[in-house]
């Protein structure tokens, strides 16, 4: 991964802990499996405290709080391997990984 953008960056004073949000999504970052690394660009993190994961300027994926990470990952290793018509996607949500979504236009962000 390239790089985490945070919405809104509270105050972190040198050698103190994480908020909550931002510690989620460094653990979520590193727990990118290989199968997706290669195509991840960078991660942004909402003020709410969802991640989305940009692999292109057109392509998103919506993953959400880091509750059930594992999952939310095999939903997209498995999603990405060719498993499923991905055709002109631009987002796949994986936010509730037992039913994950395809967005395709027009309904892109």
């Amino acid at each position: 991964m390239r790089s985490i953008t945070v919405d809104h960056l509270p105050a972190v004073a040198p050698g103190a802990s994480l908020p909550e949000p931002m510690r989620m999504a460094v653990e979520v970052a590193g727990a990118v499996p290989a199968s997706v690394i290669p195509l991840e660009v960078a991660a942004t993190l909402s003020t709410d405290g969802e991640l989305t994961f940009a692999l292109s300027k057109t392509h998103a994926i919506r993953f959400g709080d880091g509750s059930q990470a594992a999952d939310k990952f095999l939903a997209v290793s498995t999603m990405l391997s060719g498993a499923v018509d991905m055709t002109n996607y631009c987002v796949l949500d994986v936010r509730t990984p037992s039913s994950p979504k395809v967005v395709r236009p027009p309904y892109c962000p």
